[in-house]
């Protein structure tokens, strides 16, 4: 296992009706909110930095 694969904590703080739709998302979704959080998080640095999948 490559040692950046370790899962760490984050702590942010984000506006109550998002953490609310994310919540939603996940149980709708059958998904944990870690895991929604670090696909958005990795969707989103990809875009940013130019990666297609």
């Amino acid at each position: 296992m490559n040692p950046d694969d370790k899962y760490v904590r984050l702590n942010v703080e984000v506006l109550k009706g998002l953490k609310k739709r994310a919540k939603n998302y996940c149980t709708d979704h059958e998904v944990t909110l870690k895991d929604l959080v670090a696909l958005a998080l990795e969707s989103t640095l990809d875009e940013l930095e130019g990666k297609t999948a």
